[in-house]
C-alpha cells in the first residue's frame, strides 16, 4: 500500500521529518517575533517583567552566587583535610618514598663499584643479545 506522505528513509516516517521540520521553524520566528518586540516595540527593555525581579536577585543570584560557592568550596575543603592530607599524603606518599629509600639501599649493597664486574655483565649482555639476533634469524 503506497504511503500518502511518501516512502519512509530509513525506516522513520517522512510525517515525523515534518513534524520536526515545523516544530524548528516555529520557534526560529518565535525567536525572531521575540527579537523585533524587544528591538522595536519595547525599545530594548528587559523582557522579564518585575514579578520576576525578586525571583533573579533572590533566589537565582543568592543561589548561584553565594550557595553554589560556598558548597563547593567546603566541600572540596573538607575533603582536602579528610582524605588528601591522611590518605594521600601520608598513606600514600609517605609509603612510597619508605620503598624507594629501602630499593636504594638494597641497590647500593648490591652495587659493588669494581669496574670489571661491570665490564663482564656488559659483555655478556651483549653477548646475549647477539645470540637473540642470530639465533633468531636461523
Amino acid at each position: 500500500m503506497l504511503n500518502p506522505l511518501g516512502p519512509s528513509v530509513e525506516g522513520v516516517s517522512y510525517s515525523v521529518g515534518v513534524i520536526l521540520f515545523i516544530l524548528v521553524e516555529g520557534l526560529a520566528y518565535s525567536l525572531v517575533v521575540a527579537y523585533f518586540i524587544h528591538r522595536f516595540v519595547r525599545k530594548g527593555a528587559r523582557f522579564t517583567l518585575d514579578l520576576f525581579d525578586g525571583l533573579e536577585t533572590g533566589f537565582i543570584d543568592k543561589l548561584y552566587h553565594e550557595s553554589v560557592p560556598r558548597a563547593v568550596t567546603s566541600t572540596f575543603r573538607n575533603s582536602f583535610e579528610r582524605f588528601e592530607l591522611p590518605v594521600v599524603d601520608k598513606g600514600f606518599n609517605e609509603k612510597l618514598v619508605d620503598k624507594i629509600l629501602y630499593a636504594g639501599e638494597l641497590f647500593g649493597k648490591i652495587q659493588t663499584e669494581r669496574i670489571n664486574h661491570y665490564l663482564i655483565i656488559f659483555g655478556l649482555g651483549i653477548l646475549l643479545s647477539l645470540v637473540l639476533i642470530f639465533g633468531g634469524l636461523l
